[in-house]
């Protein structure tokens, strides 16, 4: 399966520790991809701490700021995830044989509910991994 576009929801403390090294996989792996977005528009929160890489701000930015440090294209958007952005990304640029692979790095169940829902509908060729946590 050749991966043509990567979606990640969430840049806390699961996408931080996934996000580099997804980044890296896909713009090595002949089947992979160097399109990768990443979404979020959260600040960090002081009782998640001991398992983010950062304590304040956006974690976009923050996100961004690490993957600088590590020499990567900043990929990191300042932005919630709705269903409408979800409608959109899964009908723009996106043709037949295409493949999109979706991650979303949450503990907000509704949120991925909504990206499955959205993805369903929408149909067409997609992965869905899910490896945040939640209730």
């Amino acid at each position: 399966m050749q991966i043509n576009i990567a979606t990640v929801i969430g840049a806390g403390g699961t996408g931080q520790q996934l996000i580099p090294n997804l980044i890296r996989m896909l713009q090595y792996h002949p089947s992979g991809t160097g399109d990768v977005t990443v979404y979020d528009g959260d600040q960090f929160e002081d009782h998640n701490i001991e398992r983010q890489v950062h304590s304040s701000g956006s974690k976009a930015e923050r996100l961004n700021e690490l993957l600088t440090m590590q020499q990567l294209t900043p990929v990191c958007v300042d932005r919630y995830m709705s269903q409408s952005l979800m409608s959109k990304l899964c009908t723009s640029d996106v043709l037949e044989s295409s493949t999109r692979l979706v991650i979303a790095a949450v503990d907000n169940d509704a949120t991925r509910k909504m990206c499955i829902d959205t993805l369903i509908k929408m149909g067409g060729n997609f992965l869905f991994v899910t490896p945040g946590n939640s209730d």
